[in-house]
């Protein structure tokens, strides 16, 4: 096991102390009606393998974003714990409480993400070899020579020219920004990488490339997945096991193939048949 996630809970505004018992997919609905909270993710517990492909996926406002900004700590949740395996000096400490050094080797050298949106995710004012070099250069690395070398690696492995490593992001098509941000958020060589919704807002055909892209990098490299997407083509290509979000709290998880042609839950059953 590489990670595991216990009872988290993300709740926005001032908790009566009764909104998880009055919220979450049971009630449909993610609003509180004693205080009017907004319980984002409610007693969430996942657990992912070294080389697993994870998918979350739900409708808008599940609560899925939410979760995978926690597991990145792009936010804090209300209550619960995090565990990683690796490195060894993280075992058996809970991620959230880790101290601000701590916390910064495990977004900046552990784990990497790729944002839904690539102005998040590149500096338009950064080349796009500066932008992977500036990832490498946050793990850690300062030798002149194996940034480079590490640069047009990546810019290769993602179809980017080398040639245009100077060129800024804004000279790059949607689907080429994306590859950069992919990437610089393999620059770090991390063994846990979040994507949020990588093929949002691409054509079909570039959509297709990008996860063939994915699939790809991580039969190479080897690194496990956290993916959030609403679009279940995606989940089915790239997934080894899925879980299915609504209003805050998983309904259902299990193999991806189980999941999509045997779905259980109603809700799930209900986004099957959506594509269908």
């Amino acid at each position: 096991m590489l990670l595991k996630a216990e009872n988290i809970s993300r709740i926005y505004g001032a908790s009566c102390g009764k909104c998880l018992d009055k919220t979450g997919a049971s009630q449909n609905s993610s609003i509180c009606p004693i205080c009017k909270s907004i319980v984002a993710v409610k007693n969430v517990n996942l657990t992912l393998n070294r080389n697993q492909v994870l998918g979350i996926v739900g409708e808008s406002g599940s609560g899925k974003s939410t979760l995978l900004k926690i597991l990145y700590l792009i936010e804090q949740p209300t209550y619960g714990a995090l565990y990683i395996t690796q490195p060894e000096s993280f075992k058996n400490k809970n991620i959230f409480s880790l101290n601000l050094i701590e916390q910064n080797l495990y977004r900046n050298v552990y784990t990497s993400i790729v944002h839904q949106r690539i102005e998040n995710g590149l500096n338009f004012n950064f080349s796009a070899g500066a932008n992977v070099s500036e990832r490498i250069i946050s793990s850690g690395q300062r030798n002149f020579e194996y940034i480079k070398n590490q640069v047009n690696n990546l810019l290769e492995k993602t179809e980017i020219p080398t040639s245009r490593g100077n060129d800024l992001p804004e000279k790059f098509s949607g689907g080429q920004q994306q590859r950069i941000q992919i990437s610089k958020s393999l620059a770090n060589s991390p063994f846990l990488l979040f994507l949020d919704e990588p093929t949002t807002g691409l054509d079909v055909s570039i959509q297709a490339k990008i996860i063939d892209l994915i699939k790809s990098l991580q039969d190479s490299y080897k690194f496990s997945i956290i993916l959030v997407s609403h679009d279940l083509s995606v989940i089915k290509h790239l997934t080894d096991i899925t879980v299915v979000m609504k209003n805050g709290e998983i309904v259902e998880k299990g193999l991806t193939d189980q999941i999509l042609e045997d779905p259980q839950h109603p809700y799930t059953q209900l986004l099957v048949s959506s594509i269908l």
